[in-house]
């Protein structure tokens, strides 16, 4: 698995959630509501054995944006955070390319104005291990 098959599988679990629409990477980006925005911050793999095709770890972050027009009040960063926080629970599977990653844990931070939007960071830590 590599990290693309990650994005991958996260990708397709951000594209399930009903509450709003994702504005993808050098994608839509004139959205005028409440929307997700993704990025993707991979780290770089680690080698844990000592072979040449000896497992390996991969992390990184699947970090997702809910971004609220301004002055609209709690309702829609409430279905986002929860929407998020439950898709993307502890243990949840990444599945691509039949192997599977797994969602270590996930934090929504503090949110802060950006132009006319408002905008809460949602990280989501993965972790796997595969053989090389």
């Amino acid at each position: 698995m590599a990290q693309s098959d990650i994005l991958n599988a996260c990708n397709a679990i951000l594209n399930t959630l009903p509450a709003f629409p994702v504005a993808w990477q050098n994608g839509q980006t004139d959205q005028t509501t409440t929307h997700y925005q993704q990025s993707f911050l991979p780290v770089e793999s680690t080698n844990i054995s000592v072979s040449f095709e000896g497992a390996q770890e991969l992390t990184g972050i699947y970090q997702v944006l809910i971004a609220i027009p301004k002055n609209t009040g709690l309702a829609d960063s409430a279905t986002g955070e929860m929407d998020l926080l439950t898709k993307f629970s502890r243990g949840t599977a990444l599945n691509f390319g039949g192997q599977v990653a797994e969602v270590d844990h996930t934090y929504i931070e503090g949110g802060f104005a950006d132009g006319e939007w408002f905008i809460i960071p949602c990280s989501v830590y993965y972790r796997g291990f595969f053989s090389g």
